[in-house]
């Protein structure tokens, strides 16, 4: 697949223009921890954003589950919007 091919695959991204989180340092958003305290400055940032519903359609659409804030919702909470287990419970942790 090209890459025009896989953004396309993506759908709408347009909204990426609006998007708050734009120029800002990338370890906000994909820390090197999954701790909800980790996404601190990002979720600030979230919280104002004018296309956050957007972001958040966006992640759960392309199976954003693993890493990363987007929408203003960490990892385990898009977990928990598509029905699935907690991570640990995934991992027979929990």
């Amino acid at each position: 697949m090209t890459l025009y091919a896989e953004i396309k695959a993506l759908g709408d991204v347009s909204w990426m223009v609006d998007a708050m989180c734009k120029g800002t340092p990338s370890v906000w958003w994909f820390p090197d921890s999954n701790k909800p305290s980790s996404y601190a400055k990002a979720r600030l940032i979230c919280d104002k954003c004018p296309v956050a519903d957007e972001c958040l359609d966006y992640a759960l659409r392309n199976d954003e589950r693993w890493w990363g804030m987007y929408g203003g919702t960490i990892p385990a909470e898009r977990r928990v919007m598509l029905g699935l287990k907690p991570r640990r419970q995934m991992d027979g942790l929990g």
